[in-house]
């Protein structure tokens, strides 16, 4: 058996190892399980099995997704660690006596460690419409992921309507699944929302759905970032912890994709928006594309199946 464990913090843990098992069933015939910590079983259906801890012992293959070496050691403990791959955002302290470790922002590398974009895993991408980029920025989306436990949002949304940002530009906002500050939103425009404001939840059967409707894209530097450059939006990100200020900064040093680091003041947020992306648009459309090709999915398929041999 091969068993997929996501870490228990945020929806981008579990939709990671999903794309890898979806795409990994089509090469195997391997049960293929998940062991889940949490309440994430939106996508298992019939399809994979659902695991517990003395399923753990005896796989052949476990692939855990998390950022978090303490969510690592207490989910397996009396683990082989030979069974094991490790995927991670972190760029340091890459130890472990795992297999192998994906670890996408990593410029450490030896022969366990396989690092670079080429290992960020996004959802899979159907559409086969090329469409050429938008010629200025119209609409903006907004999402913080599922938690947003910083509450970037309404952060966010203060800002924009104190510098009068409602009026120049659209805005598509998506409320994550476990967000728990809806009401100071609704409490702040009490008046009522501005027009240009539209809100989503978060089911969408694919989140190029809503990406889609963007010209570009607002988030943390998470999961949904990178599926925005995927398909050719530019992303401007404000991040909620050092990890995510540290991957950020290499996109923006690398590609100029703005990184505009925890709660940037007003001056920080004008220039933003008078400048870069806003100014030419379809140059960072297109820069956008060349960043995350999305076959990660197929790489470490790969490389599970050449642990099983």
């Amino acid at each position: 058996m091969i068993i997929f464990i996501p870490n228990n913090h945020g929806l981008g843990h579990y939709h990671r190892l999903l794309n890898i098992a979806n795409n990994l069933k089509s090469y195997t015939s391997k049960k293929i399980g998940f062991y889940l910590v949490d309440s994430f079983e939106a996508g298992l259906k019939n399809v994979f099995e659902k695991c517990n801890r003395n399923d753990l012992k005896s796989a052949e293959v476990i692939v855990i997704d998390s950022n978090d070496r303490e969510f690592n050691q207490i989910e397996l403990v009396d683990v082989n660690c030979e069974t094991i791959i490790w995927i991670t955002d972190l760029q340091i302290n890459l130890s472990g006596k795992y297999s192998k470790i994906f670890a996408p922002f990593s410029s450490y590398s030896n022969n366990k460690i396989m690092n670079g974009l080429d290992y960020f895993v996004v959802q899979k991408y159907e559409s086969s419409i090329s469409q050429a980029p938008p010629k200025m920025v119209n609409t903006i989306g907004i999402y913080f992921g599922s938690v947003d436990e910083t509450n970037n949002l309404f952060f966010i949304l203060q800002k924009l309507d104190s510098l009068e940002l409602f009026d120049r530009y659209n805005f598509n906002v998506m409320v994550g699944s476990r967000y728990e500050y809806r009401k100071y939103i609704d409490e702040y425009f009490y008046e009522g929302y501005p027009e240009s404001i539209q809100f989503h939840d978060s089911n969408f059967h694919s989140i190029y759905e809503f990406l889609s409707l963007n010209d570009v894209f607002m988030g943390c530097c998470g999961n949904t970032s990178f599926e925005a450059l995927h398909i050719g939006i530019p992303i401007i990100n404000i991040v909620q912890n050092q990890l995510q200020f540290r991957n950020a900064q290499m996109l923006q040093v690398r590609h100029g994709m703005p990184n505009m680091g925890f709660y940037p003041n007003d001056k920080a947020i004008s220039e933003l928006f008078n400048e870069g992306i806003f100014e030419d648009l379809p140059f960072y459309s297109n820069l956008a594309k060349t960043i995350v090709d999305g076959r990660a999915s197929d790489r470490i398929s790969t490389s599970i199946l050449e642990e099983l041999k």
